[in-house]
């Protein structure tokens, strides 16, 4: 790309939108950068994912949602076995898409 132009294209937009949400300028060379700071301090608790770890089959990243369950949930987490591979665990990630066939994933998860 020429100094001085910004990237339009899909690529581009995505780079700016993680760069802003990590709290990262964007870095293009040939243009002026702002400040070294977050772009975006109200979201202090984004993490960029991986591709890797996004299971489309769910549609949901397993990385960032076990973290999360075992921040939060670590005895549901221990109960239903939902680090391990099997069954518990297709359950689980099974009874997180009814919201999109109109129930609520609250009353379902670990009904």
């Amino acid at each position: 790309m020429k100094p001085g132009f910004t990237d339009t294209s899909e690529k581009g937009l995505e780079t700016l939108i993680v760069e802003s949400l990590v709290g990262k300028a964007a870095q293009q060379p040939g243009v002026p950068q702002l400040e070294d700071k977050p772009a975006k301090p109200e979201i202090p608790h984004y993490f960029q994912g991986d591709s890797k770890d996004y299971d489309r089959a769910h549609a949901v990243d397993w990385a960032k949602l076990s973290t999360f369950l075992e921040t939060a949930q670590p005895k549901v987490v221990e109960e239903f076995n939902l680090l391990v591979e099997g069954p518990s665990r297709q359950q689980f990630l099974g009874r997180l898409q009814l919201p999109g066939r109109g129930e609520g994933a609250n009353e379902h998860c670990l009904a």
